[in-house]
């Protein structure tokens, strides 16, 4: 009865396989091989073990100019694509000062709600 509800929320999740949202990213693995592999060198010498350390480094440092690899975090492509666009989403709630400065005619529609602060504008 659970699996069948965990397949409700989780459209494509099976029920001994974790959701795409909780299994862990590429970093995630690079960083478990780095440290393990430096663990297994350090007893032949302390400075073999830089080297995996320093791989897993420039892998961060090269990874960002290319998102289609996924190694942060999950890319998720939704929406038409016919027509080019970003969505672009804001997590922080509306402030009156930027989102009108952002959205401009657009949040002058909607009034605002109050400040979560409890303060006024």
């Amino acid at each position: 009865m659970r699996s069948a509800a965990r397949s409700r929320k989780h459209p494509g999740a099976s029920p001994h396989r974790p959701p795409r949202s909780r299994r862990l990213s590429r970093a995630h693995w690079a960083a478990s091989f780095a440290f393990l592999f430096a663990a297994e060198l350090t007893p032949l010498d302390v400075r073999l073990a830089a080297f995996p350390l320093t791989g897993f480094v420039v892998l961060c440092l090269v990874a960002p100019p290319f998102p289609h690899w996924s190694f942060f975090l999950p890319i998720l492509n939704a929406g038409s694509r016919v027509r080019s666009a970003v969505a672009l989403t804001f997590d922080d709630g509306p402030d009156p000062t930027t989102t009108i400065a952002l959205l401009g005619d657009r949040a002058a529609t909607r009034p605002l709600p109050p400040s979560p602060t409890g303060s006024a504008p």
